[in-house]
């Protein structure tokens, strides 16, 4: 009797050791599950992290240049046609994104098509405090021809001659202008006149 009770015990405890040891699985499995859990979650993260640094990456793949779909439209170039408000629209977006002698070059020959001179002046002038030599071109022409200013041949002289000091050849007309016409104290000289005509053809190297 003794004996049975003995193995009667020990069964107990093997059948109460291996229930432990079924919780302990089960206990196991669910501390694997969170740690699964954790670690997708940390996956998911991550590929949001990733996506969301490719979209950047995508962002600024695609920068538009501004200034070049401004020029396009213009002038009508690279399959643009041309279009001036577009022009217009791109240089303004152009100066959101900070100050620029071109765009302000360029909005003043806009306004200048437009006949807008007050604008055309404006602008012209703030290219030329940002070191746009082509400013200083359409300010000289705007002294010579007296377009929103009064008529000035000593101070578009001065305009062009600045110009031409930084290298812009395209101020070489104004100094043509005036040998051709024998003003702004320039002796009426043809052979000059072309000669000047012939430089403004060379190569641009203005800002």
């Amino acid at each position: 009797m003794r004996k049975k009770s003995i193995l009667f015990m020990l069964t107990l405890m093997a059948v109460v050791a291996l229930t432990s040891c079924g919780d302990g699985k089960v206990q196991k499995t669910d501390e694997e599950s969170v740690v699964v859990a954790n670690n997708s979650e940390e996956v998911m993260e991550k590929t949001s992290e990733d996506e969301g640094q490719g979209l950047e990456s995508s962002e600024e793949a695609v920068e538009i240049d501004w200034l070049e779909v401004a020029k396009n439209c213009f002038y009508g170039t690279d399959g643009q046609e041309q279009d001036n408000q577009k022009a217009k629209e791109a240089l303004e977006s152009l100066l959101k994104e900070g100050e620029s002698g071109e765009a302000y070059y360029y909005l003043g020959c806009l306004a200048m098509k437009e006949k807008n001179y007050a604008s055309a002046l404006d602008c012209f002038e703030k290219a030329e405090e940002l070191e746009n030599d082509l400013a200083l071109v359409q300010l000289g022409r705007m002294c010579q021809e007296g377009y929103g200013v009064a008529v000035d041949m000593d101070k578009a002289r001065e305009y062009y001659q600045r110009a031409l000091d930084h290298g812009c050849v395209e101020a070489n007309n104004g100094f043509g202008d005036f040998y051709q016409s024998g003003i702004a104290n320039c002796d009426e000289d043809f052979e000059e006149a072309k000669s000047f005509f012939e430089s403004a053809l060379g190569v641009a190297t203005c800002n």
